[in-house]
This record gives C-alpha cells, sequence and structure tokens, in this order.
C-alpha cells in the first residue's frame, strides 16, 4: 500500500508510535516537494503479524478529528490555518486480530477495512476481503480495467464505462468461485 501512495503522491510519512498514539519517530519517503493538500491515509495493522501486539483501534476516531500528535502539521498551511476538512481517511488492517478477536465495525467505523480468510480459518489461501465504507468509496479510483470490470470499451477510441457497483469496478477477471464456496 506504501508503493501506490508513494507513486500517487510523492510522499510517504512513516510513524513509529507508541501504544498512546504519540510520535516515537518518524520518517518521510519524498521524491519531491508536494504540498500536504488532498486526501491523506492513515494505515496501520489493528494487531502486529510479528509480535501480536494490539494497537488501539480508537487511533481511527483521533484520526479522523485531526487529533493525533502527528497530525498537526499536516492539517496546517503556511499561515496555520486548516488546511483540509474531513480529508483524512483510515484504513485498518484487521487479518491478524479477526483470527483471535472480535472487530465492532459500527462503533470504530473504518473508511477500509482488510481481511484475511485464511488467517481466520487456516483455509482457503489467497482470499481475502477489502471492506469498504459506502461513505469513503467516491475516493477508490481504478487506473487500467480488465477481465468483466467495464461495462463498454471501445477499441479504437480510448473510453471505457466502468461497472456500477464498486466490487464489480475492481474485481479483475474470474472471481475464486470454489474458495469463495469454502468460505
Amino acid at each position: 500500500m506504501r508503493e501506490y501512495a508513494f507513486q500517487k503522491a510523492g510522499k510517504v510519512q512513516c510513524i513509529d508510535l507508541d501504544i498512546h498514539g504519540n510520535t516515537i519517530s518518524h520518517s518521510v519517503l519524498s521524491a519531491n516537494d508536494s504540498d500536504l493538500s488532498g486526501n491523506h491515509l492513515f494505515v496501520y495493522p489493528a494487531q502486529s503479524n510479528f509480535s501480536g501486539k494490539k494497537y488501539p483501534v480508537d487511533w481511527i476516531h483521533q484520526v479522523k478529528r485531526g487529533q493525533m500528535p502527528w497530525q498537526q502539521d499536516a492539517l496546517k498551511d503556511v499561515n496555520g490555518s486548516k488546511r483540509c476538512e474531513n480529508c483524512w481517511f483510515t484504513a485498518l488492517d484487521a487479518a491478524s486480530l479477526v483470527s483471535t478477536s472480535p472487530l465492532d465495525l459500527g462503533s470504530i467505523k473504518p473508511d477500509f477495512v482488510i481481511i484475511s480468510f485464511y488467517k481466520m480459518f487456516g483455509f482457503p489461501t489467497g482470499l481475502g476481503a477489502l471492506i469498504v465504507h459506502n461513505k469513503a468509496a467516491h475516493v477508490l479510483k481504478k487506473t487500467y480495467f480488465g477481465g468483466g470490470t467495464v461495462a463498454v470499451s471501445l477499441a479504437k477510441q480510448r473510453f471505457h464505462v466502468s461497472r456500477s457497483s464498486l466490487s464489480q469496478r475492481f474485481e479483475d477477471g474470474t472471481i475464486p468461485f470454489l474458495d469463495i464456496l469454502q468460505v
């Protein structure tokens, strides 16, 4: 996900946080001096695959309100006024967490949640899900199309019409019917 963000924005900030959300250290990967206007995405694991450490799911609410200590610079322009309203989106990697703990999406409301059925059930491999909040679906832009994701495409012109539903626009090729039945 970091590489996609870097390709699009040219800037990624990696933040090392303590359990309270305070910055321990951070590094900025930048290809240019791009400004911080536009949308921002905060991605973090609910539980570490490596250590099993659980991170607070209430960070989602804090990020959306601009209350995390490391957000302050990104939320202000040169004059000190607020740069953007509702420009922070959250992606929660819950793949490890949901294998051992419940996750109440009604109370924490992340914009995107990533889960792995393999980590939940041990089978089938390679099948997971991206759960997208309806209010955040508009920010997902697909830059290519393939295998059934378009309603119309013209060969002699650069023209295509994507399918209407979000899931159809992002389902490239044949879906894994047998794996879905196994889940």
